[in-house]
């Protein structure tokens, strides 16, 4: 308990025993008698019965008890543990007094600062936190303010009023913001504070004098990068550029450029930027491991064997790197599944450690999967079912997982039935209606499939899949097609760049007889993110406009990604084209 730490620590201002202060020879050191104790019967006594009026439950006497022996002792210690009994029991006023007592006796703690900061936020009081934020900044060692400062628009965000957020800050940040150790991160914020006021143009000039102040940090090109990708700001992309210039650019900062690329629909260009930064930074095991995912996405199956490899090479084995290093182990599983080498597959999956958590989950299922593929379905199943739960969410978890894998293993019936009996104990579900609504389809039952996708668009109206899946089916089929394009269209501007919706688009087009805006569409979303279903649209598209060879070149490619896509073999079956001519046609 915290009051134990002042057993052995003198009252505040008391001078030691003189008899002490001299070390005795040492052949004398067991005859000398102790010093004596500054913790008297009578503050014991306080101690011990605030701690245990508190542990039994009358908070009010523990903390008047602990607070009395923190002002008779000035010590720290009993001090914050009188603030924090407060604070458990919540008594804010109580807290706040004992936190002004501790400043009293110790102005420049950084501690009962932030206890300070901390029960003001608690009692909503965010508008008087500005002084002690300011006064507490200032005393913290570099890579603790730097945190601090991080957490402060997440911590202000919650206020209603934006702009008195953005004055506390101001006025709160203005002790450090010229430091060199605080510039990138206090510009940062400011920044981030500015742009939660809608000031998105002095957000920006706060990335660029962070940038000018502390031309290292990486504080400020992420403040840019948000910048450039939510408001597409030119100005932001050029500070970004000009800090990945930089000799001592973090490599990690490379990767988050690469994904702000992905994230505005530039994902040839993400891909050949991260391929590019990898070379420049060879030893950035962060660098290859997102080339690595990214090339394993778009089955660049070689090149991304590599590059997880040099991943793991680098990558240390530690706790923190456990998930990252799971990642790279379950992509190169999936690698070696792709080949048809599923003992390997099963090699990589043993090399991750995790054994909980949602990376858990995944391995589980790539497992299952696995298992699946060798015609081994029984297991599989039954090794997600005896997967632990330690409550409804994993049991619901595990629901999924298996409803998935029946569906992709060409189980629809078997996968609606389980789903189904899920979604009558939750209704309003939506990974639930969204899985049951694919089964149902695959099962047959369209009108089973629109009830449910309509429903979930009423439960999440700003979310893409459900306009988007049955915009697409409904485009498929050739029913409704001003309706289906309306859907799709939606779909789009919820998520403009998803090249998967980009191929709905281009289907619907097609479908409607528009084929010069279908081919382009389709084209952009094959070369951006080249897959089986994806392919045989584009195929189909240019078949019919008569560029045959061009066609088979595409469904080559989506037959090497995989051969087992329903979508691509109903194409070349429809359309009088053998597989294995196409096979033959790419021989030498």
């Amino acid at each position: 308990m915290a009051c134990f730490a002042l057993c052995s620590a003198p009252a505040s201002g008391q001078e030691p025993n003189a008899s002490s202060a001299e070390e005795p020879p040492p052949a004398q050191a067991e005859k000398t008698a102790p010093p004596q104790s500054a913790l008297t019967a009578s503050l014991l006594y306080r101690l011990l019965v605030g701690e245990l009026s508190f542990q039994s439950g009358d908070a009010r006497t523990g903390v008047s008890f602990m607070f009395d022996a923190a002002r008779r002792t000035g010590d720290e210690a009993a001090y914050e543990r009188a603030t924090a009994m407060a604070l458990q029991a919540g008594a804010g006023t109580a807290a706040l007094e004992a936190v002004e007592a501790w400043l009293r006796a110790h102005p420049d703690s950084p501690v009962a600062l932030r206890y300070q900061l901390q029960t003001l936020l608690l009692m909503g009081r965010a508008s008087e936190t500005a002084e002690p934020l300011r006064a507490m900044l200032p005393l913290l060692e570099d890579e603790e303010r730097a945190s601090l400062i991080n957490a402060l628009p997440a911590i202000y965000g919650r206020m209603s009023d934006k702009q008195k957020a953005l004055e506390i800050i101001t006025k709160a940040l203005s002790s450090v913001i010229d430091e060199p150790g605080a510039a990138g991160p206090a510009w940062a914020t400011l920044g981030r504070m500015r742009l939660q006021a809608g000031d998105a143009a002095g957000a920006l000039q706060a990335a660029q004098e962070g940038a000018r102040q502390a031309p290292d940090s990486e504080w400020p090109v992420r403040l840019a990068l948000h910048l450039w990708v939510n408001a597409g700001m030119d100005e932001a992309q050029a500070l970004a550029r000009g800090y990945l210039e930089r000799e001592k650019a973090a490599p990690g900062m490379g990767v988050a450029y690469a994904a702000a690329l992905r994230e505005l629909g530039q994902d040839i260009a993400s891909r050949q930027f991260l391929a590019d930064w990898a070379q420049r930074h060879p030893q950035s095991e962060e660098s290859w491991l997102a080339l690595g995912l990214a090339q394993a996405g778009v089955h660049q199956d070689e090149a991304a064997r590599q590059s997880l490899r040099r991943y793991l090479e680098l990558a240390p084995e530690s706790e923190a790197t456990e998930p990252e290093r799971a990642s790279a182990c379950l992509a190169l599983s999936q690698l070696a599944e792709r080949q048809g080498d599923y003992a390997q597959a099963a090699r990589w999956l043993d090399k991750i450690e995790l054994d909980e958590g949602e990376a858990a989950a995944t391995v589980l299922i790539a497992r299952a999967r696995l298992l699946a593929r060798q015609g081994r379905m029984n297991e599989a199943v039954s090794l997600i079912r005896q997967a632990p739960e330690d409550g409804p969410l994993d049991a619901r978890a595990k629901v999924l997982a298996e409803g998935n894998l029946l569906h992709s293993e060409g189980l629809p019936r078997a996968a609606f039935a389980l789903l189904r009996s899920a979604l009558d104990q939750a209704p309003d579900d939506p990974d639930l209606l969204y899985e049951t609504a694919l089964a149902a389809e695959q099962s047959g039952d369209m009108a089973e499939t629109e009830r449910l996708l309509r429903r979930l668009i009423q439960l999440r109206p700003e979310s893409a899949p459900g306009y988007n899946t049955l915009g697409y089916l409904l485009a498929d089929r050739k029913q409704r097609l001003p309706e289906a394009r309306e859907l799709i269209e939606k779909a789009v501007s919820l998520a403009p760049h998803d090249p998967f919706i980009q191929d709905s688009l281009g289907w619907i087009a097609f479908r409607q007889g528009r084929l010069d805006e279908a081919r382009r569409i389709l084209e952009d979303a094959f070369e951006r993110q080249p897959e089986a279903e994806i392919g045989a649209h584009l195929g189909e598209a240019l078949w019919v406009q008569g560029e045959r060879e061009r066609a088979q070149s595409i469904w080559r490619e989506a037959l090497r990604i995989d051969p087992r896509n329903q979508t691509l073999a109903q194409t070349l079956k429809r359309l009088g084209v053998q597989p294995g001519a196409l096979s033959k046609a790419a021989a030498p």
